[in-house]
Formats: C-alpha cells, structure tokens, sequence
C-alpha cells in the first residue's frame, strides 16, 4: 500500500474519531472503509494496515470488518476502545 493511500484513510479515521469522541456515531458499509485506503478487498495487509490506522485512533469496528463471512455491502460501526488496554470502552455501548 503506498504511503498516500495510507495517509488517506488514516486521515478519515481521525475525523470519525472526532466525531466518536464527541458521541456521534459513525456507520459507513465496508466496501466505503476499504476504499479510504484505495483498496476494493480484504487481503491480509490491508486488513493488518486498517487494523493499525483503527488502534491508533483508538477505535474499532462493529461488527469486525475484516470478519470473511460478511459482505462488503455489510454496515459496521465505530466506537472507541481505551489506548491502555486495547479493549471496548464499555460507556460506548
């Protein structure tokens, strides 16, 4: 993945954090999250690089996106998950 692509989606990342951290909520189909990083499908680094630009942001997608048995027209949610213990924040529900 080039660094462009990266920056991209990791920057529509921090706005959706900003808008979790604010008590918004945000739900886009996952074919909209892969395409923020410039990429139609779930191969294993893209996975493990959405992955990395979600915890930075200390976030999480509900359902998991990377989850194979859903489809990519699937919605998921974000919400936040403490940066210390990498777990759901259980006031997010």
């Amino acid at each position: 993945m080039n660094p462009y692509s990266r920056e991209h989606g990791e920057a529509k990342l921090q706005t959706i954090r900003e808008i979790v951290l604010s008590g918004g909520t945000v739900r886009v189909p996952i074919w909209r999250l892969l395409g923020w990083f410039h990429r139609r499908h779930r191969g294993a680094k893209v996975v493990g690089t959405i992955r990395r630009a979600l915890r930075e942001c200390e976030l999480e997608t509900l359902p998991d996106f990377a989850d194979r048995n859903l489809r990519l027209n699937r919605i998921v949610g974000f919400r936040r998950i403490p940066p210390s213990t990498g777990r759901p924040d259980p006031t997010s529900r």
